[in-house]
């Protein structure tokens, strides 16, 4: 296992990403820009955008109730961190 600083340390450029850690089953949202941000509900979903607005307009849909019976907050991923 590498520590999440040394993976940014190797990382060139602006990125956001996700990534499977599939012999974990765990899921890594990073950002060094904090242009990430994500809606979860443990269980059920997690949806994830460039941008808030995006995730605000697709909660808005007539369709969204069929994921949630909740508004779940829209959170940022900082810069230089990450989220598992």
């Amino acid at each position: 296992e590498v520590p999440l600083s040394q993976v940014f340390d190797r990382m060139e450029g602006t990125f956001s990403i996700m990534a499977f850690l599939g012999s974990r089953r765990e899921m890594l949202l990073a950002s060094n820009n904090g242009s990430l941000h994500y809606i979860h509900e443990p269980g059920k979903f997690l949806a994830f955008a460039s941008e808030a607005y995006f995730l605000q307009k697709i909660r808005q849909k007539k369709a969204w109730r069929q994921f949630s019976d909740t508004d779940p907050e829209i959170r940022a991923v900082g810069p230089w961190a990450g989220v598992w």
